[in-house]
Formats: structure tokens, sequence, C-alpha cells
């Protein structure tokens, strides 16, 4: 009779292990790309955040700081997997637009205060364009879409991070 019993608590033990089993690879969560382009956001925010307070504690000057953001543009597309960056820095007297595509190349188009202008981007190297004066509004358009950013008071940094995931765009920006 002792037999019987060991039976039915092994086989209950199997079953148990079976489902746990189970449970465990049905909630087996993969990370999607559209989260990781977030977290990339993320990491962007606090690594540019460093780079440019580099620049300003060793009083780097606009050459400086433009060739230490090409630098980190261009390893931080290596890094991110991000197929593209736009990145916007200045102040009202002016700004520059930076920008890195992987793909082929495409024109991006700005728009200030004193006019409209274009940028191509695409390539293995970083593009950028200055632009004097550009008042306090300015609008970058990328794919079609157009990013308003507010030009304040002091040092401005604003980044268009892109990224095609199964046919559709996703775009973070900060």
């Amino acid at each position: 009779m002792n037999k019987r019993g060991q039976f039915y608590l092994i086989s209950a033990v199997i079953i148990i292990a079976l489902i746990i089993v189970f449970a465990g690879v049905s909630n087996y969560l993969e990370k999607d790309e559209q989260t990781k382009l977030y977290d990339l956001k993320e990491d962007l925010e606090i690594e540019s955040e460093n780079v440019l307070a580099y620049g300003t504690y060793w009083a780097f000057d606009e050459a400086q700081m433009l060739n230490l953001l090409e630098g980190f543009i261009e390893a931080y597309s290596e890094y991110g997997e991000v197929q593209k960056i736009v990145f916007i820095f200045g102040n009202q007297d002016n700004i520059t637009i930076l920008g890195y595509q992987q793909l082929e190349q495409e024109i991006i188009n700005i728009e200030t205060g004193t006019g409209s202008y274009s940028l191509q981007i695409g390539g293995e190297n970083a593009t950028s364009e200055t632009y004097e004066n550009p008042g306090e509004d300015v609008i970058v358009i990328v794919g079609g879409s157009a990013y308003e950013f507010e030009l304040r008071k002091g040092e401005n940094f604003y980044f268009i991070l892109a990224q095609e995931i199964e046919g559709e765009q996703y775009v973070v920006t900060g």
C-alpha cells in the first residue's frame, strides 16, 4: 500500500515540475526593438549631457565642441544601433544641426526665423551645418515629420532618434 502512495506523490511532483516549466517558458518575454529605442533615448540623454559637460568644463570653442559631438555621434551610432540621429545644439545666436544616417542619403529640412535650409545626411560620416540667428523656434523636418524645438536663453541641446522596425518608423526626441 505504501508503494501506491509513493507513486501518487512522485506523479504529483512531476506534474508540478512540468507546470512550472511551461509557465516559465510561456512567461518568457523578449525585449522588442521599440523598447530598445526608448532605452537608447535614455542612454543618449545621459551620455550627451556628460559629453557637453566635458566640452564646457574644458572651455571648448564652437569648432572643438562640434568635433567632440561629431566623434560622439559616430561612436554612438555604432554602439546604439540607431539608423538615424539628428542633434540640434546651440543658442539663439547660432545653432548647429548634426546628422548621421546609416542607410541611403536623405535630405532633412530646417526652418528657422531667418529662412528654410536643407541638409543632406547619410553615408559613413556625420554631416553638420551651422545657422546664424535662428530665432526662438527651430523646426526640423525628418522623413516627412516636423519636430519643433524652442531655443531658450543659454545653450540648448536636442536630438531626434529614428529607426525603422518591421516596416514602421519609430522616432523619439529629447
